[in-house]
């Protein structure tokens, strides 16, 4: 009697034990076989699984709505996420952050071709696009935006590739980072004075003719002030023109960088080394030369 009891209670904890598992959220591939140091982290961790489920989901539902050569695009785009996202290697932080924006982008893009194939959008959105939001018909072929090399409506190019990249300032090639204070400034600080010393590593992504500037570390999306101190700093939000930028080549490899809200261009400021905007560009104060990371 003493031993079935035993063993009866032995199977009521061994189920407790294997609940969780079972109801762990699992990647949209299989974790078995050979993998990536980068799989192998997201195999095990819950909250990327979901994320990756989630995309791989959002993913195949825009590709399904999408007509021919739209749905390339996204694919290839796809493609390019995924070689970003295999740099972080076994880093959650990275991989978390890159993984959470290319979410929102596809679900911001998947909401717009539902609208649009539900006839929500108006006829100056719509504009009789057979390829939908966010693409335009070149020689019978459906081009995203971003991916025009000449945009005459908007004035648009796309001088980066998405990715991670470390900025310096070319006037003294220090590098930028973000001051841990509440402030949470953006400021220059290389103690080596080396332009190819570490620096802290930027993610930049180009959505609707414009970059979206996301701090690794932190998760926190770039913001220029409008007004009052006119610095740049970060926000949780990356939802308004003052968190998106154009960047305008200026010599090889650095770039003015221009704030969409207002026009007005990052500047170096040598007394206080936080970054502001201004009007007027300043010379080499204000070209910031970016780094693949």
């Amino acid at each position: 009697m003493i031993i079935k009891r035993a063993i009866k209670n032995f199977t009521f904890i061994c189920i407790l034990v294997l609940l969780p598992l079972s109801a762990q959220a699992a990647p949209s591939y299989s974790c078995s076989g050979k993998l990536t140091s980068n799989e192998r982290l997201i195999c095990k961790n819950k909250e990327l699984a979901r994320l990756d489920q989630m995309i791989a989901d959002t993913f195949h539902e825009l590709t399904a709505i999408l007509n021919r050569g739209a749905a390339d695009f996204v694919r290839s785009d796809q493609l390019t996420f995924v070689r970003q996202r295999q740099k972080c290697r076994h880093k959650f932080r990275c991989s978390r952050n890159i993984m959470r924006t290319r979410l929102n982008h596809l679900t911001s893009e998947l909401e717009q071709q539902r609208r649009f194939r539900s006839g929500e959008l108006s006829d100056e959105e719509s504009d009789d696009n057979p390829c939908g939001p966010g693409f335009t018909m070149v020689e019978g072929k459906c081009i995203h935006n971003s991916d025009l090399e000449q945009q005459n409506k908007i004035g648009d190019t796309r001088p980066l590739p998405t990715g991670k990249y470390g900025i310096y300032v070319l006037s003294h090639e220090d590098s930028l980072r973000l001051d841990a204070t509440a402030d949470k400034l953006l400021f220059t600080h290389n103690k080596a004075g080396n332009k190819n010393a570490p620096k802290q590593p930027f993610y930049l992504v180009f959505v609707n003719g414009a970059y979206i500037v996301t701090d690794l570390k932190s998760g926190l999306v770039l913001h220029a002030d409008g007004g009052g101190d006119r610095q740049v700093s970060v926000r949780y939000q990356p939802n308004d023109d003052f968190t998106r930028f154009r960047l305008t080549p200026a010599l090889d490899g650095c770039f003015y960088i221009q704030t969409v809200a207002t026009g007005n261009y990052w500047v170096w400021e040598p007394n206080s080394q936080v970054i502001v905007v201004r009007p007027q560009p300043a010379g080499e104060e204000s070209m910031f030369c970016f780094m693949p990371q």
